[in-house]
């Protein structure tokens, strides 16, 4: 369950476009501070119950980061807005990114396919 929040949570915070609306759908909690703080708590405490050095380790770090993630979604709520902003600007770079790459492989594969000829 550690590795699955864990996952869940890296997959959250990587801002990317597709990543993100099926975040969104199915674990939609995680955009309210309450419920994020609740959900950062239980995972502390699967971390907490493998009693290991480590493990005690990534549980303090993520109490730790409930509390700041909790007073930083309830103090500065803007930043969600801002966040999005950012999250939509990167999707547009990125596209088209993709697309100066699709069309070079293309040029490229229309290029090798006329040397056939």
């Amino acid at each position: 369950y550690g590795a699955a929040a864990g996952l869940l949570l890296f997959s959250l915070e990587t801002q990317l476009k597709f990543l993100r609306q099926k975040i969104a759908d199915s674990f939609g909690f995680l955009y309210v501070p309450i419920l994020r703080f609740l959900f950062l708590l239980l995972t502390a405490s699967v971390s907490w119950l493998h009693r290991h050095l480590l493990s005690d380790a990534v549980a303090i770090s993520l109490v730790v980061v409930a509390f700041v993630n909790l007073y930083a979604m309830c103090c500065y709520p803007e930043y969600e807005d801002e966040r999005e902003v950012l999250a939509r600007e990167e999707d547009r770079r990125l596209g088209s990114l993709m697309q100066k790459e699709v069309t070079k492989q293309a040029a490229r594969q229309v290029r090798t396919e006329s040397d056939w000829l």
